[in-house]
């Protein structure tokens, strides 16, 4: 299906006016009267695409979301828990003024649970395919722990302005998860 140009130019000009708008207040601060006006877009071209400034949001979290499932569809199981760190820090860098917002103190708080949530299965699943013979829940607190602590070192990462580079970030992360995860594995599995 093809699509009109201007809806794609009113999308970047709406997802741009948000994401600055954002830079300086959270999304609950942020009208749609004043988006439109950084947009340089009526209200009423708003209310076609979307209800509220919030509804815009979701929708650019989303699409980031997608981009991470990709990436752990295609990554975890062939290469591992660490390379897919790797990729997902990449991911961020290659999109590291979405990123920047997203991640500050503006952003969503959910956003980052949600983005570590959609590898929970496919990294027990990993993890089950090493050898593990953990029951479920126990692995369920495991990538809990170990996600959580993963999901701060990326907030700090964001704060400090990307001052490692994704592998160096993937390299020290992933081998605490890997020194965690083969306390539970058979000899000689990672």
């Amino acid at each position: 299906m093809k699509v009109d140009r201007r809806v794609i130019k009113t999308e970047q000009a709406l997802e741009s006016a948000l994401l600055k708008l954002m830079r300086g207040k959270s999304i609950d601060q942020i009208t749609t009267t004043e988006l439109c006006k950084e947009a340089g877009i009526n209200r009423n071209t708003f209310y076609a695409h979307y209800p509220n400034p919030m509804n815009l949001l979701q929708r650019i979290e989303d699409e980031f979301i997608r981009l991470v499932v990709d990436l752990i569809d295609n990554t975890v199981q062939e290469n591992g828990y660490s390379m897919l760190l790797q990729r997902v820090f990449e991911l961020i860098i290659e999109h590291k003024a979405l990123s920047l917002v997203l991640l500050s103190r503006n952003g969503d708080p959910n956003y980052l649970r949600r983005i570590i949530e959609t590898a929970r299965v496919p990294v027990i699943n990993y993890w089950r395919g090493l050898g593990t013979n953990l029951p479920q829940e126990d692995l369920d607190t495991l990538f809990t722990f170990l996600s959580h602590g993963s999901k701060q070192v990326i907030l700090q990462w964001t704060e400090n302005g990307f001052d490692k580079t994704p592998e160096e970030l993937a390299r020290k992360v992933g081998t605490v998860v890997d020194n965690a995860v083969s306390n539970f594995l058979p000899k000689n599995s990672i």
